[in-house]
C-alpha cells in the first residue's frame, strides 16, 4: 500500500514528478537615529526576492489534458521592495 506523498515504485530521483525548487534571497537595511533623549527613529528598506529569480508554478496535473500535463505554464511572485520609517517613543 502506498501512502500519501509517495510515488509508488518510481525512482527516488525521477525528475518529472516534483515541482521545481525555489531560489529566494531577501535583503534589508536598517538605520537608527536618535532625535531626542526618548525619541528614536528607524528607517528601513527591505527587498524580497532581491535577485528577482522566477518562482515557477507546479506543472499541470490533469492526465486527460496531454497538451499541459507536466508542463509549467506560469510563474509566481516577483521582486518586492518596501521602505518604511518607525518612530519609537
Amino acid at each position: 500500500m502506498v501512502g500519501n506523498w509517495a510515488f509508488g515504485n518510481t525512482s527516488r530521483f525521477f525528475p518529472d514528478l516534483r515541482a521545481p525548487g525555489t531560489v529566494n534571497m531577501d535583503f534589508s537595511l536598517f538605520k537608527h537615529f536618535k532625535l531626542r533623549e526618548k525619541l528614536d527613529t528607524q528607517i528601513r528598506a527591505e527587498a524580497f526576492n532581491f535577485f528577482n529569480h522566477p518562482t515557477w508554478a507546479s506543472p499541470g496535473l490533469a492526465v486527460n489534458s496531454p497538451g499541459t500535463f507536466g508542463v509549467i505554464t506560469s510563474a509566481n511572485g516577483s521582486r518586492t521592495i518596501q521602505v518604511a520609517m518607525k518612530i519609537f517613543f
